[in-house]
């Protein structure tokens, strides 16, 4: 059976959500199945696809689902498969178009479903939901989906891709780069500068932390409408000159090399951390918030605190900085675990559920 999959992702920037579109897009490529990426024009997911000699249509916004150079491409396609809330929108609308579109939503943020009558009516014409962990697929049990509509998927991370560029990272020009000594701990929090990352609870920690470790660095890696908030909040704290506000990175694996420890402090929202698993695969050692999605990543291969709580992050961080042989049996065990993020993994259970779904169809 041959399949043509048409992915559909809205946004403009690179983060998580573009990241593993195009993982799957990817793979699904090495599969030998007919995968295409419709994004708008402009767009960071675009580029990396152009890039890569990835197959990527550039819509304009926000009706590009609509526009006559797609519609042939939607007339023919097998599976619509949408990656975040305004495509889902987008393709139930398209439903009235094409009513037998086999629309299917992708589910990687962890909170519940919206009660009202516009996303119901948006939910009602989602053939299957893809879900990046169970917690996710409870919150769409509780929200009226029905079970047999919904699978659980975990994320994938590109294991390859980071080891190499962790194992090429220029260590010594990151540290002159930061102004840090090779003596110096250097702690990342990673993630867009918003609420639900809590990274003012780590700029917080970092204020305990520099009680006993006054020369460490503490590195907020990202960008996001909190920036200037959690810049004023490091000044008052008078720690302008430990916290490095780097903004978006490319070499994310580079900065995890380096990190005596990485943090995620999120409070909410998560699904299938990525940071946390990029951190595992170079052999980083982790402290995170106790919240679901951390504790399905990490298991016991990492340290989990209390929500919210910026007193016991700052206090674990103070205790594994001081015990170097704890950090080093961390970052063993850690390396263990990151094989089940494959993007072939992904890849594979995602086409099962394709698969289904089309197979189910001509059963009708």
């Amino acid at each position: 059976m041959v399949f043509m999959i048409v992915h559909v992702d809205s946004a403009m920037n690179w983060r998580g959500g573009q990241q593993q579109v195009y993982l799957l897009h990817r793979q699904l490529r090495l599969m030998n199945i007919e995968s295409v990426v419709l994004t708008p024009k402009d767009s960071a997911l675009l580029h990396r696809c152009g890039n890569e000699g990835l197959e990527a249509i550039a819509g304009s916004r926000p009706w590009h689902l609509f526009s006559k150079s797609v519609r042939d491409l939607i007339n023919n396609c097998h599976i619509l498969h949408v990656h975040d809330s305004p495509s889902a929108t987008l393709a139930a609308m398209a439903k009235r178009v094409w009513p037998s579109l086999n629309v299917i939503c992708h589910r990687r943020i962890s909170f519940p479903l919206r009660p009202n009558h516009a996303s119901r009516w948006k939910y009602r014409r989602v053939r299957h939901w893809l879900c990046v962990s169970p917690e996710i697929k409870q919150q769409l049990l509780a929200g009226g989906i029905e079970a047999n509509k919904t699978s659980v998927v975990p994320s994938a991370i590109d294991t390859t891709r980071i080891m190499k560029e962790a194992a090429e990272a220029d260590i010594e020009a990151l540290r002159t780069e930061l102004g840090a000594s090779r003596d110096v701990p250097i702690i990342t929090s990673i993630g867009a500068l918003v609420p639900q990352k809590a990274h003012d609870l780590v700029i917080e920690a970092a204020a305990y932390v520099q009680k006993t470790f006054p020369e460490a660095i503490f590195l907020i890696v990202g960008e996001g409408n909190q920036r200037t908030q959690l810049e004023k909040q490091a000044r008052e704290l008078g720690l302008s000159d430990r916290i490095h506000f780097t903004g978006f990175r490319l070499d994310v694996p580079a900065l995890l090399k380096l990190a005596t420890i990485s943090i995620s402090a999120s409070i909410n929202g998560e699904g299938s951390p990525a940071t946390i698993k990029e951190a595992l695969c170079v052999g980083t050692a982790v402290i995170a918030s106790d919240i679901e999605a951390h504790r399905l990543v990490l298991g016991e291969k990492g340290i989990l605190k209390p929500v919210g709580d910026a007193t016991s992050l700052g206090a674990a961080i103070t205790t594994m900085l001081g015990d170097p042989d704890r950090r080093q049996k961390m970052a063993r065990n850690a390396a263990k675990i990151t094989g089940k993020f494959h993007p072939e993994a992904m890849a594979e259970a995602t086409f099962k559920v394709y698969r289904r779904i089309i197979g189910s169809e001509e059963k009708m």
